[in-house]
């Protein structure tokens, strides 16, 4: 099956889709061989589904750090299979949940903590940027499980 462009809305302006996995370039970096491929796609397809019930566990009991591993662990697959919007949205979460970990943490100097110098936030404030943020991260597994049923049924 070959890949359609990754443009278009009703409107005629180009817009980039979401869950649009790179076909030709996942199958020569599978070196063609399809079998396998059918396979990786079929097990990260459960993975998507671990580590999304495992960031909503994380988020109903406000644990960053778990909310940080399971996004590094979604963004590092979603990474090496080329779902670049995926790797962007993760990478977005996984650094809302670190920033959230520094959360009472002081400096040698008795300073609280910042992430990236950003100006320090309470938890709450983190907990709905990352409640967003896992909004969209949730459309888009949704775009790349249908994308996978459609190149993979």
């Amino acid at each position: 099956m070959s890949a359609k462009p990754d443009t278009a809305t009703s409107s005629g302006n180009s817009a980039k889709k979401c869950g649009v996995i790179n076909w030709p370039a996942l199958k020569e970096q599978a070196q063609g061989d399809e079998p396998f491929l059918a396979d990786l796609m079929q097990k990260f397809s459960v993975e998507m589904m671990d580590c999304s019930e495992r960031i909503i566990l994380a988020i109903e009991v406000e644990n960053f750090n778990r909310i940080m591993k399971a996004s590094h662990q979604l963004w590092g697959s979603a990474k090496y299979l080329l779902i670049e919007d995926l790797v962007s949205a993760t990478y977005a979460l996984q650094n809302l949940a670190s920033e959230g970990t520094l959360i009472g943490e002081k400096e040698a100097n008795g300073e609280r903590k910042k992430w990236r110098d950003a100006e320090v936030r309470t938890a709450d404030i983190i907990l709905h940027d990352i409640r967003v943020k896992y909004k969209k991260v949730v459309q888009i597994i949704e775009m790349v499980k249908e994308n996978i049923a459609k190149e993979h049924p």
